[in-house]
């Protein structure tokens, strides 16, 4: 799932939904009408891992290895939440971002799969 969020002067604008093309399209048909400059976007992609991934260190390293220069720099683990939020020069929203990408893995107790969760600049769903 997609969940597309834009933050203006005005209000929020939010799309959602499962196609990244049909996000694509939205956010280039909605930044045409808001102002220039002053608007932050939320990006989060959500879905359920692969049988294959086992815990959410394997996904801290897949998220580590793709997001070249990204610097964790805070996290949260409970057994079966874990979150992090890193430095991501390459996702920063404005040049001084502390933060910049957030991934969270959350264990679903019922099916005993793992829900994992990114976000730019940050997560703003459920994990």
């Amino acid at each position: 799932m997609w969940v597309v969020t834009a933050r203006t002067p005005d209000g929020f604008y939010r799309w959602s939904g499962e196609n990244p093309e049909d996000a694509a399209q939205w956010i280039g048909r909605i930044s045409e009408t808001l102002p220039a400059g002053e608007t932050l976007w939320f990006v989060q992609v959500q879905g359920v891992a692969d049988e294959a991934v086992e815990n959410p260190e394997q996904f801290r390293t897949h998220v580590e290895r793709r997001s070249a220069g990204a610097v964790p720099v805070e996290s949260y683990s409970d057994g079966n939440t874990h979150s992090l939020a890193y430095a991501a020069p390459e996702f920063a929203p404005f040049p001084d971002a502390a933060i910049s990408l957030q991934a969270a893995a959350h264990l679903d107790t019922e099916s005993g799969r793992w829900r994992l969760t990114l976000g730019t600049p940050v997560i703003l769903t459920e994990f």
